[in-house]
């Protein structure tokens, strides 16, 4: 029967029972009492409906009275007591829909009736619509035999509608008055060791097929085999002391979308129940140092072997005996403050590894395998006034100091102290005022390593990012500091805070802690202007000795960009810079005493190592002695290693003539 009329009826009944209970009077014993009375027909055609059940009842269920329809399809409820009612009508047997007056689907929709004393109430007339039907068989798997007594459940996509009947000996079933629609079904056997499963052989609700009612017609042939439960049985232990670790095991079929789990018992076993089919088995710790796992010995979901279970078997000894975990342990504070509302997370790369929640006293233990992580801790989650933090102390991953942890090892005093965040809100638009919908927003940052992401949404036209959930509140989840913003859109040109177009030119502005700031817009053009300079290096000088300093600067680099300096034909590596946030950068180097005289070129080497800028220099030997290339045209002294250096040549000129002029001053003097 359709659960919408089971539901009724128990209702009905419960309150009948409830009047008896505190004997209230009903209306067969009011002789003053008011009435009810009305018709029922078929919604399609106006004919007439005998035989349909009508109930009158009180929400406190003080008062329940029923009654049937007759050959014409009208009734009359009498001698009920002053008072508000809820009508029902339920044509039992047949495929009318039930309902409450007046066309409502539920008791909650359904329109009050006001009786008074002595007062007739007529016209509460009802217009049943005609339903459908879903009808089937359900067997046993294995020999094909009838079932009975499985319950057969439907409910809508919605859940607004559902109905349950249960098989007879001959494993049949009918659910009646359905509304038109899409409908799920389910098989719930009453025999444990049949597997319950949706039409047609669908395990998981996410893969059920759907069963289409239409109004007046009965969809049959909507049947099911239930199979025989196997059993995935095992352990799950620690494997430094073999004990028991307490938690839980899961079953997974990637085909049937179905997941099981069962606890794991005292003493470590564990037995799970599952319908044939491929299982990926993960092994969960409830606490301890337990690691989670996958059968058999896999970190990770893609790396486990599959269990196969046919109908009926008992698959014994998936075992696990997970490795010991180490723990990261800290306390976490907001502005000074113990924070007992925060996680922290540990990633090895993108991937999150482990995460924990802090105790009211605002400590956490976070148990990770052996391995070296960036720690990262988040406060007031539903509500994030405060900026995240990474550990030490530092606002974005590029700058974390990495937590390494030995095996089976702890590390003490990873420690947060989050402050006031804030959020940054603007407009993005085109240049004639029309706001943009669907771009995408970046905040960015800039730290001692450059310009560092720390944002991003899609805008409908306006943003704000970083903001808390309660806009009175101050702060926000973005760390104060200097900011830049970045708005990216197909058929657009990528545009930055304050017109530029790249992040050399872009705008800046400071965002303080707990600040909330506005008008932070960015405008959008189709038409892009020529692109920026390319990069350049500049040299002090363009001679300069073997083992001296060298100022190199550069410009038109990208802020924030990590720019290595060679020297070259030979390469030599003489440093790496990170250009400012004009794309600027300058610092000295030592020429290696040792480099060979002659013509060389100083490179700048971007991140991929591409030659971005270069500038010549000679290199002229050092007083320590580098090695000399003969001039053109001096073979000869070449040959008899007569040749000297030019620019002692030039020197030993330089000092004769000082002396010259010296001895002259002199005898000048006597």
């Amino acid at each position: 029967m359709a659960r919408r009329r089971a539901f009724f009826r128990s209702i009905m009944g419960g309150a009948a029972a409830l009047a008896l209970a505190l004997g209230g009077a009903t209306a067969a014993g009011a002789a003053s009492g008011g009435s009810l009375a009305g018709t029922v027909t078929a919604e399609a055609d106006g004919s007439p409906l005998a035989g349909v059940t009508v109930s009158v009842s009180t929400d406190d269920a003080s008062v329940f009275e029923s009654t049937m329809t007759d050959a014409t399809g009208a009734y009359l409820v009498p001698d009920l007591p002053a008072g508000e009612y809820v009508v029902a009508f339920d044509a039992s047997g047949t495929d009318f829909i039930p309902e409450f007056w007046d066309d409502a689907s539920s008791r909650a929709a359904a329109q009050r009736l006001i009786v008074a004393e002595g007062d007739s109430v007529v016209g509460v007339d009802a217009a049943l619509a005609l339903g459908g039907a879903i009808a089937g068989i359900v067997r046993h798997q294995a020999d094909g035999s009838p079932l009975e007594g499985v319950t057969v459940r439907a409910e809508s996509a919605d859940y607004s509608v559902s109905a349950f009947a249960s098989t007879d000996a001959d494993g049949a079933y009918r659910l009646a008055a359905l509304p038109a629609g899409d409908y799920r079904v389910r098989f719930e056997p009453a025999d444990p060791t049949l597997s319950a499963e949706f039409w047609e052989d669908a395990y998981d609700e996410s893969r059920a097929k759907a069963v289409h009612v239409t109004a007046g017609q009965s969809t049959e042939r909507v049947d099911a085999y239930l199979a025989e439960l196997g059993v995935i049985q095992g352990t799950m232990t620690l494997a430094a002391d073999d004990s028991p670790v307490p938690g839980w095991v899961t079953a997974s079929d990637a085909t049937t979308g179905l997941t099981l789990q069962a606890d794991v018992a005292p003493d470590g076993s564990y037995s799970l129940t599952v319908p044939p089919g491929r299982y990926v088995v993960a092994f969960v710790p409830d606490g301890g140092r337990g690691i989670r796992e996958y059968w058999k010995n896999a970190r990770r979901e893609e790396d486990a072997t599959t269990i196969a279970v046919a109908q009926g078997q008992i698959v014994s000894d998936i075992d696990a005996t997970l490795d010991s975990s180490g723990m990261i342990t800290g306390v976490v504070r907001t502005s000074g403050a113990l924070s007992g509302d925060a996680i922290v997370e540990a990633y090895s790369g993108d991937t999150l590894v482990g995460m924990a929640y802090t105790q009211p006293d605002g400590s956490y233990r976070l148990a990770v395998p052996a391995g070296t992580y960036i720690v990262r801790a988040t406060a007031n989650v539903y509500d994030m006034i405060f900026a995240p933090q990474f550990f030490d102390g530092v606002a974005t991953r590029a700058e974390a100091t990495p937590v390494v942890l030995a095996a089976g090892g702890d590390r003490a005093g990873v420690d947060f102290d989050l402050a006031t965040g804030g959020a940054i809100g603007g407009n993005v638009s085109t240049a004639d005022g029309a706001a943009v919908s669907g771009a995408t927003v970046t905040a960015l940052l800039w730290t001692a390593s450059g310009w560092q992401e720390v944002a991003a949404l899609d805008t409908e036209g306006s943003f704000v990012l970083g903001a808390g959930s309660t806009p009175e509140t101050p702060g926000g989840s973005l760390p104060a500091g200097v900011y830049t913003l970045r708005v990216e859109m197909a058929g657009y040109c990528t545009a930055y805070f304050g017109g530029a177009e790249s992040l050399l030119g872009a705008g800046t502005f400071r965002l303080e802690s707990g600040a909330v700031l506005s008008a932070r817009d960015v405008m959008l053009s189709s038409e892009c202007t020529a692109p920026q300079s390319p990069p350049a290096l500049a040299l002090s000088q363009e001679s300069i000795l073997a083992g001296e300093v060298l100022k190199i600067s550069g410009s038109g680099f990208a802020p924030g960009e990590a720019v290595v300096i060679e020297l070259r034909s030979e390469p030599t590596e003489l440093g790496e810079l990170v250009a400012g946030i004009d794309g600027a950068f300058s610092d000295d180097f030592r020429i290696p005493a040792g480099l060979p005289a002659g013509s060389h070129t100083v490179v700048a080497l971007n991140a991929q190592g591409d030659v971005v800028a270069s500038a010549a220099l000679n290199v002229v030997a050092g007083a320590s002695g580098g090695a000399s290339t003969p001039p053109q045209g001096q073979d000869d002294l070449a040959a008899t290693g007569g040749e000297l250096p030019s620019f002692a040549v030039t020197m030993a000129a330089g000092l004769l003539l000082a002396g010259g002029m010296l001895l002259r001053r002199r005898r000048q003097q006597g």
